[in-house]
C-alpha cells in the first residue's frame, strides 16, 4: 500500500508519470512475487491496477491502460464484491475505453451498473454525479435525448449541491471539472 499510494500521490497527481509508472509497476512486480497474478487476497492490487492505468492513460498508452482497467474491474468485484463502489470506480473506467472504441452497449451497461451502485450509497454525490454525466453523454450519442436528459439533471444537480458558489451554467462544464471532485484513489 506504501507505494501504490506514493504512486498516487507524490508521482501521478504532480504529473511525474515516469516516476508513476516506475513505483507502480514496482508495486505490481511485488505483489505478483507475494501473491501471485490477479490475487485476490485483498483490494489492494486492485487500488494498484487502477492507479496504474491511469498513469498509462495520461502517458497515451491507452491499451495497456485498458487491460489495467479491466484486471482492476474483475480484482474489485473478487475482493469488494459486485456492489461496492470501488467496483463502481472500476465500472467508470472501464466504460471510458468502451467509449472510445465505440462499444456503446459495453458502456452502457458498465455506467449503469455504477450508477445503480452510487445510488444505493448516498454519501458518493461527486462519484454519483460524474457517472450521471458520462452516461448521459453516452445517451446523448445514442440519440436518447430524454434519458441524456434526466443524466444531466442529476449530474448538475448533484454538482451543484457540491460546489454552491460555482456559477457556470452546465454547457460550461466538462468531465474535468467532474473529475475533480472525485476523491485521487477513485480518480
Amino acid at each position: 500500500m506504501p507505494l501504490i499510494n506514493l504512486g498516487v500521490t507524490s508521482y501521478w497527481v504532480e504529473g511525474r508519470l515516469d516516476e508513476a509508472a516506475a513505483t507502480f509497476q514496482q508495486a505490481l512486480t511485488d505483489r505478483e512475487k507475494e501473491y501471485g497474478v490477479n490475487d485476490t487476497t485483498s483490494f489492494a492490487t486492485g487500488k494498484l491496477l487502477l492507479g496504474y492505468g491511469n498513469v498509462k492513460w495520461d502517458q497515451g498508452r491507452f491499451d495497456e491502460r485498458f487491460a489495467l482497467h479491466q484486471r482492476c474491474l474483475q480484482q474489485y468485484k473478487a475482493t469488494t464484491g459486485n456492489n461496492h463502489h470501488r467496483t463502481a470506480d472500476a465500472c467508470v473506467k472501464v466504460s471510458g475505453h468502451h467509449l472510445r472504441l465505440r462499444q456503446h452497449e459495453s458502456a452502457l451497461l458498465l455506467l449503469c451498473h455504477a450508477t445503480k451502485i452510487y445510488d444505493e450509497q448516498p454519501h458518493f454525490i461527486s462519484e454519483r454525479a460524474r457517472a450521471s454525466d458520462k452516461r448521459g453523454t453516452l445517451y446523448k450519442v445514442l440519440g436518447r435525448m430524454p434519458e441524456a436528459s434526466k443524466d444531466f439533471e442529476i449530474a448538475i444537480e448533484l454538482y451543484y449541491k457540491l460546489n454552491p458558489d460555482d456559477t457556470r451554467t452546465f454547457p460550461e462544464l466538462g468531465p474535468d471539472d467532474f473529475d475533480k471532485k472525485i476523491m485521487f484513489w477513485s480518480r
